[in-house]
């Protein structure tokens, strides 16, 4: 009997050492695992690293105002992240698009230069768009003459890729897109 209560003893003080020990090692993990957690997306680290994946250059992308450029022979391109909203512009020798969501105040312009399709040249356009200004155009009119409508489908393609294009850059951002575009805030999902 005396075996049989020294058996039960040290088998309850192995059980309360193996428990403590296991709750030990939750706690420390679940400490470790919060104080290890960082934040993936500081200071826009996405939307740089896929503007820098397409070949743009960045500055940090913190502070607003901040600018990613693509430049080659034929094309310019810009990217420019604001507090409350973003600009960004494309710039070819036949043609400029420039798509604007700052504060409240939504543009997409389209203008031509000289080496313009015929009857097309060294004009500017101002252009609706359909829901936002992140999914398409509507249609696209001379800032001289309200009357005179884009009807070159080739253009009004061209202009529907750069809100494409532009649509990636924000999803790629993984900021809310639905902020961005209706309260102009960049905020995490």
């Amino acid at each position: 009997m005396y075996g049989r209560a020294r058996r039960i003893a040290l088998l309850k003080k192995s059980i309360i050492a193996v428990v403590s020990i296991l709750s030990i090692f939750i706690i420390a993990r679940v400490v470790i695992g919060l104080l290890l957690t960082k934040e993936n997306n500081v200071d826009f680290y996405y939307l740089k690293k896929y503007l820098v994946d397409k070949g743009f250059t960045c500055e940090s992308m913190k502070t607003s105002g901040s600018v990613c450029k693509y430049s080659s022979e034929k094309v310019k391109e810009r990217f420019v992240r604001y507090e409350n909203g973003f600009d960004y512009i494309y710039n070819n020798k036949s043609y400029v698009v420039e798509l604007y969501h700052i504060n409240g105040v939504d543009k997409i312009l389209f203008n031509t230069g000289d080496d313009a399709f015929a009857n097309y040249k060294n004009l500017n356009y101002s252009c609706t768009y359909k829901e936002n200004i992140l999914n398409e155009i509507d249609k696209c009119v001379l800032v001289d003459d309200n009357d005179v409508v884009l009807d070159n489908e080739a253009y009004i393609g061209i202009i529907n890729k750069k809100i494409y294009e532009v649509n990636m850059i924000v999803e790629a951002s993984k900021y809310d897109k639905e902020d961005l575009l209706n309260k102009y805030e960049w905020n995490k999902k």
